[in-house]
Order: C-alpha cells, then structure tokens, then sequence
C-alpha cells in the first residue's frame, strides 16, 4: 500500500469499532475482505464481478498483483490477475478466478454484508458514513478492528477519501455506502498519522474495465441496514 504522505507517523488514532449488522456473512477463502497473496506480497480482496458468461472475478489493488501473477488465498492457489493498473489514479487488479474454486467464492463483504450495487458520484456526498473491512498491519490481528467505519471527505466520479484508518495490507480493501450497502470503493492509499485512506471510486473502476472489453457487473449480496451509533 502506498502511503498518502511521505512519512508514516506511528501516532494514536482513534478506532471506531462498530457492531455488524444482523445480517453478517460467513468467511469463505474467495471474499471481499479476504486476505489475497501474491508474488508481490499480501493484501485484501475487494468486491466480486462477474461477466454476462458467468466468469467470476475478484479484485484487489493494482499494486499487489501484475498481469499474469498467480494469487493464492488462505487456502491456496485460486486465481490469475487479467487486468492490473498501478498508477495514481488507476490503482486496480481484476482476478480470473479458476472455475473449480467457484464453491469458495461469496460476493458478501466480510461482517458488513452487501455489496447492494455499485454507487454513482450522484448519489453519495461529504459526510457520508463508508465501511470498509480489511488485513493492515495492526488491526488485521483481531476481527474486531478489521471491520471499520468513517465519514467521506472528498468525493468525486474517479476518487474518494475517508477518514477510515488503514495500514499497510489494507490495499485493495473493499468500501461500502454506509447507507445504501453499495460497493463505493478500494482502499489504495492512506495516511496513518491523519486516519486518512483514499482510492478509485468502483464507478470509476468499472468505466476502466468496459474501456479494456471487460463488460462486468458488481455481483451482489444480502445487506441489512447500518445505523451508525
């Protein structure tokens, strides 16, 4: 994970731990939240997509996967990275899962549920309340502070940020739309010292993908609302 400011600094930050919603998923090896392993090292699976064939695909972030590169979840090999981009702005990696792990696969976000769709620029603002779920060093240690939840702060079609704490093996952590239970976002960068994190907006991802002849639709999954306390 790229770090928003050049200098982490190991300061306090303040941890909401929320409780999960009524409706909380199972873990499965293939899951956004998942830890993913590559030869580029370990980060976390974000939403799953799927094609109008049926292919199953998974993501995480661009720079934790490169074109060809077998990834492997905890329980072993599952897939190839089909698609990976690392720039500033285009931070992503598309995962082909293999057709004999699809019984591994669940499209719920780990302990939130949802995803419920995909959101649009139009319909999110400032303030809106994200949760993510994710492995960074530090609170991937206990379930109880992978799952996390923050107020947006900057918002737009290709990016969003949040105060969302993260660390490093949070890349490529799924972002949901607290109040809708919409897949928003990918955690690619942060700043530890603010609780910052920010990445590409799925929107913005899906956009990249149909320009590459990837024609893919957000695979979806039970959601109960959250109320933040």
């Amino acid at each position: 994970m790229r770090a928003i400011t050049a200098t982490l600094a190991l300061a306090a930050t303040v941890l909401l731990v929320p409780a999960p919603g009524s409706a909380v998923p199972g873990e499965t090896p293939i899951q956004p939240g998942a830890k993913i392993f590559s030869p580029v090292g370990q980060c976390t699976m974000n939403f799953v997509f799927t094609d109008p064939a049926g292919t199953l695909y998974i993501g995480t972030a661009g720079h934790c996967a490169r074109v060809g590169d077998r990834v492997s979840s905890e329980e072993g090999s599952f897939g190839t990275a089909v698609y990976s981009h690392r720039t500033t702005v285009k931070d992503f990696a598309l995962i082909r899962i293999d057709t004999d792990r699809y019984d591994q696969v669940d499209p719920a976000v780990r302990a939130w549920g949802g995803p419920t769709g995909h959101t649009t620029a139009t319909e999110t603002t400032i303030g809106d309340p994200l949760l993510q779920y994710g492995f960074g060093i530090g609170f991937g240690e206990a379930a109880e502070t992978r799952q996390r939840l923050g107020p947006m702060s900057n918002d737009s079609f290709t990016r969003y940020r949040a105060y969302v704490p993260s660390n490093f093996g949070d890349s490529g952590s799924p972002v949901l739309h607290a109040a809708t239970g919409k897949a928003l976002g990918v955690v690619v960068e942060f700043a530890y010292a603010t609780g910052l994190s920010e990445g590409p907006t799925v929107e913005a991802i899906l956009a990249d993908l149909a320009a590459e002849g990837y024609a893919l639709a957000v695979v979806t999954a039970p959601w109960e609302p959250f109320i933040p306390n």
